[in-house]
């Protein structure tokens, strides 16, 4: 479970604040894949609904309140003579809280392909009934998350006899900083507009804004690996910001033959992204003191975990769920196992590399994308993928892991199994 908060300034008296997309964001932040976001106001004055969001209807839930609860009636609530301990700036606001009874201060929402159940028309709304204030949610997501890095850390940090919850989360947080900083300074490479839905730092506020951040993510990551106070986390950590950096430098030159081969992407995916699934494993279990055949074992299972993670992930790319235009990365000419195997593929082979060596326009790209999807590039890198968790499974078979085993498992499975 992921607890988290989410804060937001209401502009009304009354005001319904849609916070779909913000709770969206919390799920892809968090990798929840399937299960609930629990949200619960912190206010008796806010409200939580579920409803269409149109300006008129929204008219109408307002006049609603209003002629249940009207601001002008009298309440017992606001005669500050008859209560005791009143502040000096205490609102009368008894109309409020007489409408809040007709809201709930609490909603559960499903999590399915790591989006929200909602209906074709439906919005999660905050309502503010007091307003204009600065107000708070809470926020608690469950079920099974995608195996993110910092997701890593705090599962591998329970395993050893120091189990500090409070350090692990700071680890965590560092991880997740190192991971930011290497997609932040990706999307200005690659030229990206949108990761996981959501406008990259460059497409937002500029190219030199966006080396500036990931800078400033990488500074503030290496500081809290270093309050951890332990060399060899700091040593795994420092290797595998290594390998990212040289893998990175990698797959620029790597450009030049697009679309690759199959092992040049390999080498490419074992350093942008095994190599730090690999160290978050392994430095969680090195904080918690966990035996060093432990330690090295979770290395190797994050190391497979994270190469099957990326090459789902470059599936996902040709769905339409996958939170960026479909064929952006064709048109970025970004490694990809699945557009290497269809170069390869006897039948579609040679249409793919013609299309790939000219300047690649809107059509060119779509059509590529359809020879891709109908050859069997995106089933054999499935059944790589299944291969490399396999591999990854095998490595927790020898060693005594306190009954995080199920937990790795189940983490292991959500890698390859999903379309998001």
């Amino acid at each position: 479970m992921i607890a988290s908060r989410l804060h937001f300034e209401s502009k009304h008296r009354t005001e319904f604040v849609d916070i779909t997309d913000r709770i969206r964001s919390e799920i892809h932040k968090s990798g929840l894949r399937m299960g609930r976001v629990h949200v619960q106001s912190l206010h008796t004055t806010v409200g939580l609904a579920i409803n269409e969001n149109e300006p008129l209807l929204l008219r109408d839930f307002q006049g609603l309140l209003e002629r249940l609860a009207p601001e002008g009636a009298v309440y017992q609530h606001d005669d500050f003579q008859r209560r005791l301990e009143i502040s000096d700036d205490e609102p009368v606001n008894g109309h409020a809280h007489c409408r809040q009874l007709l809201l709930t201060g609490f909603t559960t929402v499903l999590v399915e392909e790591g989006d929200l159940v909602l209906g074709r028309w439906q919005s999660l709304f905050a309502v503010e009934l007091d307003g204009p204030r600065r107000r708070e949610l809470a926020l608690q997501l469950e079920g099974d998350f995608a195996p993110g890095a910092n997701r890593l850390v705090q599962l591998t940090a329970s395993l050893g006899p120091r189990n500090e919850p409070l350090r692990a989360a700071a680890l965590a947080a560092a991880v997740e900083l190192l991971h930011n900083a290497t997609l932040v300074h990706d999307d200005y490479v690659d030229e990206s507009t949108y990761r996981r839905g959501q406008p990259t730092v460059a497409a937002q506020e500029g190219p030199e804004r966006a080396i500036a951040v990931g800078d400033y993510y990488f500074a503030k990551a290496t500081r809290m690996i270093a309050d951890v106070g332990l060399p060899s986390i700091s040593s795994s950590l420092a290797e595998a910001l290594e390998a990212i950096c040289a893998s990175q430098i990698d797959d620029v030159a790597m450009r030049g033959s697009y679309p690759g081969d199959p092992e040049s992407y390999l080498r490419v995916v074992r350093g942008k992204t095994a190599a730090l699934f690999a160290a978050a494993c392994e430095t969680g279990a090195l904080l918690s003191d966990a035996p060093s055949e432990v330690a090295k074992a979770l290395r190797r299972f994050g190391h497979e975990l994270g190469i099957a993670f990326q090459m789902a992930d470059d599936v996902v790319d040709f769905s339409p769920n996958s939170g960026k235009p479909v064929g952006l990365d064709i048109r970025q000419r970004t490694l990809s196992l699945p557009l290497i195997y269809a170069a390869e593929d006897r039948v579609v082979g040679p249409e793919v590399r013609q299309l790939l060596a000219g300047s690649l326009g809107d059509d060119d790209v779509d059509r590529v994308v359809d020879l891709v999807t109908s050859s069997d590039a995106l089933h054999r890198v499935r059944q790589e993928a299944e291969v490399h968790i396999g591999n990854a499974v095998r490595e927790l078979e020898s060693v005594e892991l306190d009954g995080l085993r199920p937990t790795l498992l189940r983490l292991a499975r959500s890698a390859v199994d999903r379309n998001s």
